[in-house]
């Protein structure tokens, strides 16, 4: 994320004529975002219709692997099998999503980290409160370590 941000303000500093981009503080810019852009101009052309695009295809790449990453991160838990497909209205349009429910079976088979029982009983007691009511069939520690 912020060196997508680094991107955009290199591409929006060239906007400027009286801007030097190579003065202190906004060298180290230049610094870290020349190397991957000089790298990328091998393979794409420099210019296109007189305009550079090496800048938004970084931006994108970046976005599009940015992406990847959150959905990895939020399905992390849970087996892909685990997932139920289900529809949602978007705009008027029916988008496919995956709903995952209950507890995530990697922590029936094994405990639920320590780290975040302990945040769910301090920031969020109402997971614990529900959790307690559903978990009547199901062998697994709720509460954090120090309240065993």
């Amino acid at each position: 994320m912020i060196y997508t941000h680094m991107l955009e303000i290199r591409s929006t500093s060239t906007w400027f004529s009286r801007f030097n981009p190579f003065e202190f503080p906004w060298n180290y810019f230049c610094a870290l975002i020349d190397p991957f852009e000089s790298y990328i101009t091998r393979f794409l052309p420099v210019e296109f219709f007189q305009i550079s695009i090496e800048m938004p295809f970084l931006l994108v790449t970046f976005g599009f692997i940015a992406d990847q990453i959150n959905h990895l991160v939020y399905t992390i838990p849970y087996i892909s099998s685990e997932a139920k497909p289900s529809g949602i209205f978007i705009r008027r349009k029916l988008r496919k999503i995956l709903v995952f429910s209950t507890i995530p079976i990697l922590w029936c088979k094994s405990k639920i980290p320590n780290i975040i029982r302990e945040f769910w009983y301090s920031k969020h007691f109402n997971i614990i409160e529900f959790l307690t009511l559903i978990k009547k069939d199901l062998n697994i520690d709720i509460l954090p370590d120090k309240f065993l």
